[in-house]
This record gives C-alpha cells, sequence and structure tokens, in this order.
C-alpha cells in the first residue's frame, strides 16, 4: 500500500494502464496466493478486478465447482464420484484424505481448495538498459566535481524512469580513462 495505495486504488490503476498501452482489458484478482488471485482475475469482469481479503480465501472459494481447481480427468472424475462438487466440500475434507486416494496431486489439491499456495511468485520483467553519459574535455582531478557529475546523470536516469513509470534494479558506474581503460 506504501507503493501503490489501496488495492482498489492498484486493480483501477492496472486496468487503465492495460488498456491505455496495448487497447486490451485486464481482468484483475489480487489475493494473498497465486491460487486465489489468479480465480479471482478469472471470475473478473473485463476491465475490472476481484479483491480476496486475506483471511477470507477459503470462504471465498468454497461455493466455486472443483473445475477452478487445476485437475486432472481422473481426479474429477473420482471426486464427482464420491459427490465432491465444490472447492468448499474438498476443503471440509481431512488433510491426508485426498493424498491417499489421489497422491501428490490430491494433497495439492487440497490446500488450494482451501486458499493455500506456498508458490513462488515469480514476476517476469523485461530489461530495459538505460543509460546517461557526460564526455568531458578536461580532466577531472578532484573527488567532489566527479560526484558532482555522477550525480547529475543519477538524477537525468531518475527523471527518465520516473516518467516511464519504471523502477532501477541495477546501476552500473562506467568512466573510461583517457588511456581507453574502463573502470566499472
Amino acid at each position: 500500500e506504501g507503493l501503490f495505495g489501496p488495492d482498489r486504488k492498484l486493480v483501477e490503476r492496472i486496468c487503465l494502464t492495460l488498456q491505455k498501452k496495448t487497447g486490451l482489458q485486464a481482468r484483475v484478482g489480487v489475493a494473498s496466493t497465486r491460487f486465489v488471485a489468479a480465480t479471482a482475475a478469472s471470475l473478473a469482469t473485463l476491465g475490472a478486478g476481484v479483491i480476496v481479503p486475506p483471511g477470507t480465501e477459503a470462504a471465498y472459494l468454497a461455493p466455486l465447482p472443483i473445475d477452478a481447481l487445476p485437475i486432472s480427468q481422473e481426479a474429477h472424475q473420482l471426486l464427482t464420484r464420491l459427490g465432491m462438487l465444490t472447492l468448499g466440500q474438498m476443503a471440509e475434507m481431512p488433510a491426508g484424505a485426498l493424498s491417499r486416494t489421489l497422491g501428490t496431486e490430491g494433497e495439492t489439491l487440497h490446500r488450494f481448495a482451501r486458499g493455500i499456495d506456498d508458490r513462488p511468485l515469480t514476476p517476469q520483467f523485461e530489461e530495459t538498459p538505460l543509460s546517461a553519459e557526460i564526455q568531458l574535455d578536461f580532466q577531472l582531478e578532484q573527488l567532489p566535481a566527479l560526484v558532482a557529475y555522477v550525480d547529475l546523470l543519477i538524477s537525468q536516469l531518475a527523471a527518465e524512469l520516473t516518467a516511464a513509470g519504471l523502477a532501477a534494479g541495477n546501476l552500473i558506474l562506467e568512466i573510461e580513462l583517457e588511456d581507453r581503460r574502463r573502470l566499472t
């Protein structure tokens, strides 16, 4: 919230930005876990989002059909034969019951039905290198003068980042000396 404001504002910003930049309408899900957020996004209307507050994941998922899970055909058939049609019904089962019947898939499905998903979220970032350069036709012999020029370059890059709505992950300072050696 310190960076983007309340969840509702974040959802609005994501939807507006995507529509403005791509012409596409987004479906956004905000939740404390990947599975719940993805499920919420799939149920959102175009150009809007669904927010699932922390602690309400299981209640949000409970009325949904088992088809909302990433489930194999065999598991789906078995659960349907057992009369298990909703995620709430799955969540109420004892923890080991599904894993005894369906193995690892059963354990994963049971956790998802309860809103538990500890898979890490690994966003994909497109690296967009930015650079700024100053060529001096005189020698810098004092460290404070060098620091002042570096500060100027950093200010220029920061302004570019801010204007583009980006953040920096790395900053590399490269200085080329008169004899063409480079210090990084």
